[in-house]
């Protein structure tokens, strides 16, 4: 029978430090391995002798397989000074004593303590297993399964290569206190049940608990959830879903994939207090859900609709009536102005130029007349209009001499009837052909964006409106008419 000697055997002193380049003799049994040495060989065929003594390397242990053809050898061992480490006469079975401190056979390998127990036993493959005694109780305890280091208490530590499992524990206050397997890792709060895991790592989740709440944070694939103390979802984050909670509120703010939501802790878990989704913003009072709204295209306080500069009234912006551009411009485009409560609305704004005209009966620009020169300016304020101009006309073409004189291309028609409000008069003329002491004025045309020419003479002590002149006052040289004033549309 071919024996492998177990070149795994480790020598080391008191201290733990190895017997590196120690001489291990193999002799005859029952008498001195260096005076009688006995073959040893490399293979298990037994044909390449190995040298006697063998040089241990720098671990102290063997440096190649050891094979002997039985278990009748004796053993020596010295340090690389030569003292003798051990002395074993025979190792074929019989007892050992004390001095014999190693023990191998068929079976396992012994190494004695220096009381002559076992203190290491190594099994062969025959029988797995490996145990490191300490006084006669196991130390570590090795199978073909389990390794198990003890402690004097109980059990340390477990490994269990079969479950790929390992434990640290105690049998004083928890058996497992870590515990670590091929798909989790748990650490037990100290006196907890094997459920009560204070720490849990497993596939796809951590969980983290407390002595009153089992997942005081929980980390999975797809959710990050940290629970208060009342079991409530403090904070909650699932895929595209963050949500953050009150001990009377589970989910007071939300953040998901479309909107945000920060909800009124007075008012149930119903009530928005602000919410901002895809195209809308909306904030909400105690009483109405919708107190502030923005929508795409229209921003609202309220839902009456109006623009009004109060305490209590409702404001709506939307962009049909109320503009603000880029470059600071509000705009007006439908309701109007009030202030202090008046029951009257500025709404309109406008100033710009115009082009002031002579027309006849006709109330035509096409009939030839050239000018040089005709211009305007305005200012439209509501209902009231502010304008000035002069004109110069060349040639009146083919009006008809015989009609009443309008100057036409009033930027707004006048108001109709007796609102008309017309104030236009004539700052200077020149070149016009009509009687001494008679004066030049402009009426207004109800309802038309033009004015008539007309005369202010003395009559009989009295200035008086009289008929109007006709085209003729035009067809002499070139006329000059400036004026200035206001009217209502």
């Amino acid at each position: 029978m071919t024996i492998l000697v177990n070149v795994n055997i480790q020598f080391v002193d008191e201290s733990g430090k190895p017997y590196a380049a120690g001489l291990y003799y193999f002799g005859d049994p029952d008498v001195d391995p260096v005076a009688n040495p006995k073959a040893v060989f490399s293979d298990p065929d037994l044909q390449i002798e190995l040298p006697n003594p063998q040089v241990l390397d720098a671990r102290g242990a063997f440096q190649q397989p050891v094979y002997r053809p039985s278990s009748d050898y004796s053993h020596k061992l010295d340090d690389v000074l030569f003292n003798q480490i051990f002395l074993v006469s025979n190792d074929s079975g019989q007892a050992a004593t004390p001095s014999d401190r190693i023990q191998d056979n068929a079976f396992d390998t012994t190494i004695l303590d220096e009381m002559g127990e076992a203190g290491l036993i190594l099994t062969s493959l025959n029988s797995p297993g490996t145990q490191v005694l300490h006084n006669t109780n196991p130390f570590i305890e090795g199978t073909d399964t389990d390794t198990i280091i003890y402690d004097t208490t109980g059990t340390v530590i477990v490994f269990n290569a079969s479950q790929t499992l390992t434990i640290i524990g105690s049998t004083v206050s928890n058996l497992k206190p870590l515990r670590i397997t091929a798909s989790d890792l748990k650490i037990f709060a100290p006196g907890a049940l094997d459920a009560e895991h204070s720490l849990e790592i497993n596939s796809g989740q951590t969980n983290l608990g407390t002595d009153g709440n089992l997942n005081a944070l929980e980390i999975t694939d797809l959710r990050v959830r940290i629970v208060s103390p009342d079991n409530a979802n403090a904070f909650e984050s699932i895929d595209e879903s963050t949500k953050l909670g009150v001990a009377s509120h589970p989910f007071a703010f939300e953040i998901n994939a479309t909107d945000v939501i920060i909800k009124n802790p007075l008012g149930g878990s119903g009530t928005v207090a602000i919410e901002v989704i895809d195209g809308a913003t909306r904030i909400s009072a105690n009483t109405n859900v919708n107190a502030i709204q923005v929508l795409t295209g229209s921003t609202t306080i309220d839902t009456a609709g109006a623009l009004n500069l109060t305490a209590n009234n409702n404001i709506v912006m939307t962009s049909d009536n109320i503009t603000l551009d880029a470059g600071g411009l509000l705009s007006l485009l439908t309701g109007g102005l009030r202030i202090n409560g008046g029951s009257d609305t500025m709404d309109f704004f406008e100033y710009g130029n115009w082009t002031p005209t002579w027309q006849d009966e006709s109330f035509s620009d096409g009939e030839g007349q050239t000018y040089a020169f005709n211009r305007g300016s305005y200012v439209r304020i509501g209902k009231l209009v502010l304008l000035e101009g002069e004109l110069q006309i060349t040639s009146v073409g083919s009006m008809v001499l015989a009609n009443d004189v309008f100057l036409a291309g009033l930027p707004f028609p006048i108001a109709s009837g007796s609102n008309q409000g017309f104030g236009l008069n004539v700052n200077s003329a020149s070149d016009f052909s009509f009687i001494v002491r008679t004066s030049l004025t402009l009426v207004g045309s109800s309802g038309n964006s033009r004015c008539q020419l007309a005369f202010w003479e003395l009559s009989g002590g009295n200035t008086i409106l009289t008929a109007a002149p006709s085209i003729t006052v035009l067809n002499t040289g070139s006329p000059i008419l400036g004026f200035s004033g206001f009217y209502f549309i």
